[in-house]
């Protein structure tokens, strides 16, 4: 059995490898899929991104907006006399 240390270092590893970026993606699919269908089976609400809302969704169907998640703002960079700075604006 791998200590934690390896196991982290392992993880990292196929995190920041982009060749394995699709099966991460994929992994997370899955898991997102069977925890969902677990909760339902427990009759316990889920909570996920719709359209930038955040949607918690109740065993009897019931769906309410709990929040909303704004694009974030971009800084803006000036170049100047050869140096990068940030706008104010």
């Amino acid at each position: 059995m791998l200590s934690k240390k390896k196991r982290t270092d392992y993880l990292t590893y196929i995190e920041e490898t982009p060749i394995h970026w699709d099966k991460l993606d994929k992994l997370a699919k899955v898991a997102s899929r069977e925890a969902v269908k677990e909760s339902k089976s427990q009759n316990v609400a889920i909570t996920y991104l719709e359209n930038e809302k955040i949607i918690r969704e109740y065993p009897n169907g019931r769906k309410e907006v709990i929040g909303e998640v704004a694009e974030p703002e971009m800084p803006t960079y000036i170049l100047q006399n050869g140096g990068v700075s940030l706008s104010e604006e």
